[in-house]
């Protein structure tokens, strides 16, 4: 019995001695995951980019006890080659190089997650031939995802020797992936930044616009393109060195609306203005400017870009195009005087022949034939006077109508317009024995316009709608001309009782040289379509119900919006 009971005690002293060396073992796995943390922490703390990783990889290859250690990228998503960061080999940073994930431990891990080869690894992945050059036998990795949980790399260690503590080597790998991994996303988003930085550069040196950038944080321009000496005729550094010299160069006309507004815009709000500014030379020069702010994945405005242009040749070519188009709308109403003169030449007979009949009774009064009083004078005398002022109002309203003077543009009442418009096809519309209906807007609908201008449009309109019913009884020859205030401004429709057009005719009718009458010349009213969007508005014709065809244009109110089709 003494015997079994000394077996027994021998027993127990083995156990309590192998449970005393794993408690050591396991104190001693909590303790080095916490001293390799705080080695590799203090020696990575204040690094960044390609400077952290060689330090990462050496500090945990000594921390770790290990020969080698590297921190690798996958060289494309979803590439089945590997690109080291920092490779360490002995304590020492060697080059970076490229190698094939294929049978080797690190495709394990860049594929799945931590992986542990305590011991043996060469006998596990025989193909890799730096585990047999090197002799490695022990090795532990584990992957690096971005914030989208995609894969990026990888972090691994590799021993000659066994892992003592395995899982010690696995908790500080996993740790620093994460740091690993930040850093890579960080210095890829700074080279994205610099790449996309580098390439608004070259455009913006290269294109004839300016482009400036204001950085809102540090409030100073940071940027401005090399154009802007081709435009403002002035250095980029006179600009960089006080921003505010630009408002220097703003036409005199402009400056004062254009220094308030920017006194009391938001930072934030995007701009869009043309202005005009004047060299050192005096020259001017016309400048579309917009602005814009940048802000960050937070929406944090922390810039603000902006685009300079010179449209000046742009400006000039438009006002010459709109000085050639009322040239030729002037020659276009030439063109209608000369057709619609015989018929006027009877309404100016009129009053000429009531002239003529009191002048020759007011001369046989004064040759003592008959007795005549001296109110009977006075009467006729007025009365040649009414039929003076008629005449002259006729002549005044032709001579308007041709006028090839400047277009300048005031306020008028479209009403009035309209009015004085049916006056000049007034014998027209006698003659075929048409009927001109108005249904005017009870209120005065204020435009600004050119008046002439307006006429000749409403004239043409009113004159194809006359013509249009020449095949029509004469009891159906009627045009309704309406005015009304909508939405959009303020709109005239002119309606005839004509024949009609087809669907192909209405689209075409506004393309120059395009007619449907026999002897057109199809320009009409393709000035009409140049004159009323000269005025920010817009024409168009649309079928009726039952017969004929409704012009319609709309103008901008006096508030002035341009309107769209």
């Amino acid at each position: 019995m003494a015997s079994d009971r000394q077996k027994s005690a021998a027993r127990l002293q083995e156990e309590l001695t192998a449970l005393r060396k794993r408690v050591a073992e396991l104190e001693l796995a909590t303790q080095q995951p916490a001293t390799v943390l705080q080695a590799t922490a203090a020696g990575v703390s204040a690094a960044t980019g390609d400077e952290f990783f060689r330090l990462l990889a050496r500090h945990l290859a000594d921390s770790l006890g290990c020969e080698y250690a590297e921190v690798g990228v996958v060289t494309a998503p979803g590439a089945r080659r590997v690109r080291t960061l920092a490779l360490v080999s002995h304590g020492k940073v060697v080059p970076n190089l490229e190698y094939d994930l294929e049978g080797t431990p690190c495709h394990t891990v860049v594929s799945h997650a931590l992986c542990l080869y305590p011991d043996r690894v060469q006998e596990r992945f025989p193909r890799d031939p730096f585990l047999v050059d090197w002799q490695v036998e022990s090795y532990a990795g584990t992957p690096l995802f971005t914030a989208a949980g995609e894969p990026l790399g990888l972090i691994c260690v590799m021993s000659k020797r066994p892992f003592a503590e395995p899982a010690a080597v696995g908790a500080a790998l996993q740790i620093f992936a994460v740091r690993a991994a930040g850093e890579i996303e960080r210095q890829r988003t700074v080279e994205s930044l610099r790449s996309s930085e580098e390439r608004f550069r070259q455009i913006a040196e290269n294109v004839r616009d300016v482009f400036w950038l204001y950085d809102f944080d540090q409030q100073r321009l940071v940027y401005l393109s090399p154009a802007c000496e081709a435009i403002w005729h002035r250095p980029v550094e006179w600009l960089l060195a006080d921003p505010r010299r630009w408002l220097e160069t703003i036409h005199e006309d402009d400056r004062s609306w254009i220094t308030a507004f920017y006194e009391q815009d938001q930072p934030g709000m995007t701009l869009d203005q043309t202005y005009r500014i004047r060299r050192p030379d005096g020259t001017i020069r016309w400048i579309h400017g917009r602005r814009f702010p940048v802000r960050d994945p937070s929406g944090r405005m922390y810039r603000i870009a902006g685009v300079a242009e010179d449209v000046t040749e742009r400006i000039e070519a438009a006002e010459k195009l709109h000085t050639q188009a009322m040239q030729l709308a002037h020659v276009a109403r030439l063109s209608s005087m000369g057709e619609l003169v015989a018929s006027i030449a009877h309404e100016v007979n009129q009053p000429l022949h009531v002239i003529t009949v009191f002048a020759s009774t007011i001369a046989a009064a004064l040759s003592g034939e008959g007795q005549w009083q001296p109110a009977d004078l006075q009467k006729w005398n007025d009365e040649i006077a009414k039929a003076a002022g008629r005449a002259a109002e006729i002549i005044r309203r032709l001579r308007t109508y041709v006028s090839p003077g400047p277009a300048a543009r005031t306020e008028a009442d479209l009403n009035a317009l309209v009015k004085e418009s049916i006056e000049l096809v007034a014998v027209q519309s006698r003659q075929q024995r048409a009927m001109v209906k108005l249904d005017l807007a009870r209120s005065p609908l204020v435009v600004e316009a050119d008046a002439v201008a307006i006429e000749q449009v409403l004239v043409n309109l009113l004159r194809n709608a006359l013509e249009a019913m020449l095949d029509r009884p004469p009891a159906e020859r009627i045009v309704t001309v309406r005015t009304a205030s909508t939405p959009e401004g303020v709109e005239v429709a002119v309606q005839d009782a004509g024949t009609g057009l087809d669907h192909a005719a209405l689209d075409r009718l506004f393309t120059p040289f395009f007619t449907s009458k026999p002897k057109g010349m199809g320009m009409g009213l393709a000035i009409c379509k140049t004159i009323i969007e000269a005025h920010r508005g817009r024409i168009w014709a649309s079928p009726n119900s039952e017969r004929g065809v409704t012009f319609n244009f709309v103008l901008p109110g006096r508030s002035g919006h341009a309107i769209h089709p």
